[in-house]
């Protein structure tokens, strides 16, 4: 059994707690739950739950909730790991996403994950980029 972990924003005081947000994806039996800060709007994905935000073309709301990206150059700790490890830098294009080395997850600060679908959807960004997100570009380390 598994100890579930109290998810904190890994950019706004550690006491802001994240808040579940349900997505049901076209075509997928269930629920995709993100996790959303009440405080800065960013969104944190567990490592499958982009690829699956992607395949099923499902819309986020508050996706594209733009907090100017204010603080996408605060470091951050994993809002999913007990003792949470610094999050590691990913460039896409003029902006960074922030992965969590243990678990894989994803930290989106407000209105990156709109822009990083699109990307994606449209063939901007390389749909082999998931998994590279995922593995953080292990090939270039």
């Amino acid at each position: 059994m598994t100890e579930e972990v109290l998810r904190r924003c890994p950019k706004c005081a550690p006491a802001v707690e994240l808040a579940p947000l349900q997505v049901s994806p076209p075509g997928v039996l269930g629920e995709v739950e993100l996790d959303v800060c009440p405080g800065c709007k960013g969104m944190w994905l567990d490592w499958t739950e982009l690829e699956q935000l992607v395949e099923f073309s499902a819309s986020v709301p508050g996706a594209a909730a733009n907090m100017s990206w204010q603080r996408d150059q605060q470091a951050g700790c994993c809002a999913a790991c007990a003792g949470g490890p610094r999050l590691e830098r990913i460039e896409v294009g003029a902006y960074s996403l922030d992965r969590c080395p243990r678990c894989l997850g994803i930290w989106f600060d407000g209105g990156e994950l709109a822009p990083t679908l699109s990307l994606l959807r449209g063939g901007v960004l390389p749909r082999e980029l998931l998994p590279a997100l995922r593995l953080y570009y292990s090939s270039s380390r």
